[in-house]
């Protein structure tokens, strides 16, 4: 576990040094508190709305970004950094009505978004790899939806997802090919390869049951 800075800890060895010295010393605290509200705009983004924890992320990266050991460290006088701070305020502008040139487009068509494509990838990718361990689709898919807790979403509607991405009938380029290797990279994989994997994806879900051994489409 990364260590914790405690504030009182950080003033008292702080206490007496110059400014330059006391920056040094209270440079990790600094870090630590732009990262904590980094995670906590993430936290609280059903509650600000998406946009709003995006500004709010935006804004907490840029306080990790000047507080970083040197040489590492921007100045809030680089380009780089202002370029990253003017993303937080053009998000800002769409709450006024205003769509700053960076977030317009020439052309809107219908379809679902990137995100969208890619939190069903991970859940056909999930079925993928818990069928290719010997679990019957319907299961994985059923496994699939408790572990992501997606539970507006059916079986058959995972399933459809799956079909859709085995048919190339995703049109979202990055979805399409992150699955695609993904398959590849099932099929390369031996049966300990596979069950190793079953276990990284249990734990990231925050269980590891055991899951049943069924075979058959």
């Amino acid at each position: 576990m990364a260590k914790r800075y405690d504030l009182a800890e950080v003033l008292r060895a702080g206490a007496g040094k110059s400014p330059e010295e006391k920056y040094k010393v209270h440079r990790p605290l600094l870090l630590q508190q732009s990262l904590d509200r980094f995670r906590e705009a993430y936290l609280r983004r059903h509650e600000t709305g998406e946009r709003a924890a995006y500004v709010e992320a935006i804004g907490a990266l840029t306080g990790v970004l000047l507080h970083l050991e040197e040489p590492l460290a921007m100045s809030d006088e680089e380009p780089a950094y202002m370029w990253l701070c003017d993303l937080g305020r053009h998000l800002e502008d769409l709450d006024s009505g205003i769509v700053p040139p960076t977030l317009n487009c020439a052309e809107r068509i219908k379809g679902l978004p990137t995100v969208e494509w890619m939190k069903r990838l991970w859940v056909v990718g999930a079925i993928e790899l818990l069928h290719a361990t010997g679990m019957t689709l319907e299961v994985a898919a059923r496994q699939a939806i408790l572990g992501y807790q997606l539970q507006e979403v059916s079986e058959e509607e995972a399933l459809s997802w799956r079909k859709e991405f085995r048919k190339g009938h995703v049109k979202n380029r990055e979805a399409a090919e992150c699955y695609e290797e993904y398959v590849a990279t099932i099929r390369r994989g031996d049966t300990q390869e596979l069950q190793r994997s079953v276990a990284i994806l249990l734990r990231s879900w925050g269980y590891l049951a055991a899951y049943p051994q069924n075979t058959g489409e």
